[in-house]
């Protein structure tokens, strides 16, 4: 699953919403849409880290992805539960 801000490419059909402000708005941070952004203006991203999702939820110890594919040019924001 991907979904990604179009002010970085191009809209893809079906893809409609900002990931960081409409569907994971808890991601809207320095930490992870920092990040992003970084990668992206460098044109360099493949990173791992530790977040904790708490926005309107319990807190939830996940594992985020940001990774740019080149060949194809779309960049990834990949999202798992970490164990606690």
């Amino acid at each position: 699953m991907s979904f990604v801000p179009s002010q970085f490419i191009p809209q893809l059909p079906g893809i409609v919403r900002n990931f960081f402000t409409q569907v994971a708005p808890c991601t809207n941070n320095r930490l992870n849409f920092g990040k992003f952004k970084d990668g992206v203006a460098n044109g360099v991203l493949d990173t791992e880290f530790n977040d904790t999702c708490t926005y309107k939820m319990k807190p939830t110890n996940g594992r985020i992805r940001l990774l740019r594919q080149t060949p194809s040019a779309t960049n990834w924001v990949l999202v798992g539960l970490r164990a606690t």
